[in-house]
């Protein structure tokens, strides 16, 4: 198992339209995979 600092990872941050509410989260298994994003699509 890959280890990875988490302060590494790159974080998302999202706000509402009207900005009453907002999310911030990090993408921890796309950080062990070295960034690429996991594609399912044809």
């Amino acid at each position: 198992m890959d280890k990875i600092n988490e302060a590494e990872v790159a974080e998302e941050h999202r706000t509402s339209p009207k900005g009453a509410f907002e999310m911030k989260r990090k993408h921890i298994s796309v950080g062990m995979r070295g960034g690429e994003p996991y594609w399912t699509g044809p």
